[in-house]
């Protein structure tokens, strides 16, 4: 038992690492594909440099105008560029409605959450409950107005 637990140092030697070059570094698994550039075919007009234009032969200015067209995509997601003004317009009025939408989804929401808040009463005032009161009132008014014409007239009292 003592031998068995005794480890050989020729098993417990690691192997060294595998050099950069043996392990492939630019090709994918098991197609071989190169892992940069994605799906496109070798030679396609997408994979070609772009031709600058032939009137332009200052490299300063390819580099001026490259620099331009950068910015103007940039401007355009941040949607800050030289957009028309209705298109101006458009987006301010549309950012306006929601807002004012929200705040109307505030509101209602504030007002259900007080409506829950508040305890509701039992006594509702419909047509029914509310002339009962008012013929009471009325019969009393009715009956005093009855005994001062009783009493001025001498009848009563």
């Amino acid at each position: 038992m003592a031998d068995e637990q005794k480890t050989n140092p020729q098993q417990t030697q690691r192997q060294a690492p595998q050099p950069a070059s043996s392990r492939g570094s630019k090709r994918g698994g098991k197609s071989g594909q190169p892992k940069i550039g994605g799906t496109a075919v070798q030679g396609a007009k997408s994979m070609q440099p772009k031709p600058s234009p032939a009137s332009v032969k200052d490299p300063n200015q390819q580099q001026m105008l490259s620099y331009n067209r950068d910015m103007r995509r940039r401007m355009e997601n941040l949607g800050t560029g030289p957009a028309g003004p209705d298109e101006r317009m458009e987006k301010m009025r549309n950012k306006r409605n929601k807002r004012i939408e929200r705040r109307k989804q505030r509101l209602d929401e504030r007002k259900q959450q007080a409506l829950k808040a508040v305890p509701k009463s039992s006594v509702r005032l419909n047509l029914k409950n509310f002339l009962f009161p008012i013929t009471v009132v009325a019969v009393l008014l009715l009956l005093i107005v009855l005994f001062i014409i009783l009493r001025l007239t001498h009848v009563v009292g």
